[in-house]
């Protein structure tokens, strides 16, 4: 049993989902990989957006070919928002550099659809923290597995208050979003 199949039976296992409910990921499978280039993105109450994919790769039999004969991406980088291709589990995680002295308050956030995000208060995970002007900057991280319906959306948001409450990224690439399926849920 190859090292993704063995995770995702083991999560389905601890999830309490029987094989009927939960298919291994040999057939669908979704991985995106990508980081906040150098600058910054500043509050108040802002989705994360201006990413580079590294990379995006989407598998499945059950999502047709778009006008081009090929499969549609999830990740919309301009928009910072994660679609979900199919229903399942999908391994979330965030991080972001905080600019010195900044407040980083940070939510992955879940809504119905990817008009519905801006305005969720479905908060899957938070993480950040206060970062004292008497140190240069402070990197936080946050990896959830969160259960996606298909259609249903995420999205990296700063609720920090203040215009000057900022996440930064140089090259070492501090502020990343990466998003992989774990296990299709079967209905």
């Amino acid at each position: 049993m190859s090292w993704p199949i063995l995770t995702a039976f083991l999560v389905a296992s601890l999830l309490g989902l029987t094989n009927a409910q939960a298919r291994l990921t040999r057939d669908s499978f979704y991985i995106m990989n990508s980081f906040l280039p150098s600058g910054q993105v500043c509050g108040p109450n802002k989705i994360m957006t201006g990413y580079t994919v590294i990379r995006e790769a989407l598998q499945t039999l059950t999502i047709p070919l778009n006008k081009n004969n090929e499969k549609p991406m999830a990740f919309d980088p301009a928009t910072g928002i994660f679609t979900a291709p199919f229903q399942g589990y999908y391994q979330v995680c965030a991080s972001a550099r905080i600019k010195k002295g900044s407040h980083g308050d940070f939510t992955i956030v879940k809504g119905d659809n990817a008009q519905a995000i801006a305005f969720s208060t479905d908060v899957q995970g938070a993480f950040g923290s206060v970062c004292p002007v008497q140190l240069d900057w402070s990197t936080h991280e946050q990896c959830n597995v969160i259960r996606l319906g298909m259609g249903s959306a995420l999205a990296v948001r700063l609720n920090s208050g203040a215009a000057s409450d900022c996440a930064e990224s140089t090259e070492w690439r501090y502020t990343k979003l990466d998003i992989f399926s774990i296990a299709e849920e079967m209905r």
